[in-house]
């Protein structure tokens, strides 16, 4: 007989892993969702693979198509060899917002970076692969920079280091372009994200350097100074002076005030346009962020100032006659036309020299050309009055105005808004020094204030 024999169960299959939430296709990329819910993208052209992070699937379709687009056309370099100079072009290009002088300060301070050689040989950080530049790279470029001899004005080699501020702004570049690199999905994470100049150069503040200021009592004698001499006729611009140290304007805001942009019955000042040199051409335009743009509420004594300002001014334009040109500037020439910006400095320059009362003697005898008697005067018991006054620049003035508000009580809210800042961080940041004085002198001890005493009341005996 045969031996009755049964069959063998069939193994059974294990039941198949689910897969993942995926795309896949010859030159279509590959999309998968990660434990963490985001989605991990990649494609491969020519042999290169592009790759990123998008926070859903229609974005990562979105990121495949893009790349594989941008590479038809040409305009997709490998990421295995895009450097941090080539990527940084391209953020320059992109950067249509920007006018033609922030826009070189961009290039300018991103270029520090670019060129400090970060190791042996003598590899520029610009010519380094985007994704292989780390945080130690960038610490090692902001060190090297710190002792970096700065160009004086004529070109030369000097013993002054780079500035912190410098410094602050150049790593503010650096996080600028490897932020949008991140947004490309070129790299995972920014190598400059969380650095910052205090903390990779022990010893340095990446606090704003504020210049000299003037104090109250020294404010009070640049304007009787400036007063005496804009009524004999030695400064015709200090009204303008006046101006930026009232409200704080920075030089270039002042310079390219029109009278479009006072309103004398409200007392408002707009600040709408910014003129200056960019290699030593006269420039005119919008202000350097959106911020700066704003309107400002002028304090009694200014409104005062412009409205004498502007009569003068209507006095002068009848003298001139028909060479008069009608520019509409708030602080223009005697034939109405835009003044220079030298003439900010200049009629800075001349208050001070004439506040040193040790010069007396020379200041007199150009006074006698004048033949003004009274006014002569004035201005002689105004410079024998007091001390000579600190050299300024003109940014020196938008910093007494801050200092002084500050120390008056002024919220640094309202501080900040009349300066333009960006963010009240900046403000903040700037001017510690003097906030964290006045928080000292306004310290209350509970414990220190007198007792108050009970009244004593009598209890008649019985």
């Amino acid at each position: 007989m045969t031996e009755n024999t049964q069959p063998e169960p069939l193994e059974q299959s294990k039941p198949a892993k689910p897969r993942p939430d995926t795309k896949r296709g010859n030159g279509k990329g590959t999309i998968e969702k990660l434990p963490s819910g985001t989605f991990r993208w990649q494609i491969i052209l020519d042999g290169e693979r592009y790759r990123g992070l998008s926070r859903n699937k229609s974005e990562a379709e979105q990121a495949v198509q893009v790349t594989r687009a941008d590479h038809a056309r040409g305009v997709l370099a490998p990421p295995n060899k895009l450097t941090l100079e080539e990527f940084t072009a391209k953020v320059i290009s992109r950067q249509k917002h920007l006018r033609s002088r922030s826009a070189k300060l961009f290039k300018n301070e991103m270029q520090y970076a670019l060129d400090v050689q970060i190791d042996k040989t003598k590899t520029t950080l610009g010519k380094m692969i985007l994704k292989d530049i780390r945080p130690t790279h960038i610490k090692d470029v902001i060190s090297l920079l710190a002792d970096k001899k700065m160009k004086g004005q004529r070109g030369k080699i000097t013993d002054r280091t780079m500035s912190v501020r410098t410094l602050a702004k150049v790593l503010t570049r650096l996080r600028q372009v490897f932020r949008e690199a991140v947004t490309e999905q070129l790299i995972f994470f920014s190598p400059a994200e969380s650095l910052k100049v205090s903390r990779v150069v022990p010893g340095l503040s990446s606090l704003e350097t504020v210049g000299t200021t003037l104090d109250f009592a020294q404010l009070a004698r640049f304007q009787e100074i400036g007063d005496a001499m804009f009524e004999i006729g030695l400064c015709r611009m200090w009204a303008m002076l006046f101006t930026a140290v009232s409200v704080g304007l920075r030089k270039g805001e002042a310079l390219g005030l029109s009278w479009d942009n006072i309103n004398l019955e409200k007392g408002i000042l707009s600040v709408k346009s910014t003129r200056g040199l960019d290699d030593g051409k006269v420039f005119q335009d919008k202000p350097k962020t959106t911020k700066s743009t704003r309107d400002i509420l002028m304090p009694q004594s200014l409104v005062n100032r412009l409205k004498a300002h502007l009569e003068h001014q209507k006095l002068e334009q009848l003298k001139a006659g028909d060479p008069w040109e009608n520019s509409g500037a708030v602080f223009a020439s005697q034939t109405g036309a835009w003044i220079h910006p030298s003439q900010f400095d200049h009629a800075l320059t001349s208050v001070l020299k004439w506040s040193d009362p040790n010069d007396l003697g020379k200041r007199i005898r150009v006074l006698r050309k004048f033949r003004l008697m009274t006014e002569q005067a004035r201005l002689e018991a105004a410079i024998r009055s007091g001390e000579t006054l600190p050299r300024l620049r003109p940014h020196d003035l938008r910093h007494t105005y801050a200092t002084l508000a500050l120390r008056k009580g002024v919220p640094v809210e309202v501080v900040s808004k009349t300066l333009g800042h960006a963010k009240i961080s900046i403000t903040l940041d700037t001017y510690r020094h003097v906030l964290d004085s006045e928080m000292k002198e306004h310290v209350l001890d509970l414990f220190m204030l007198p007792i108050p005493t009970r009244a004593v009341v009598a209890v008649p005996l019985n």
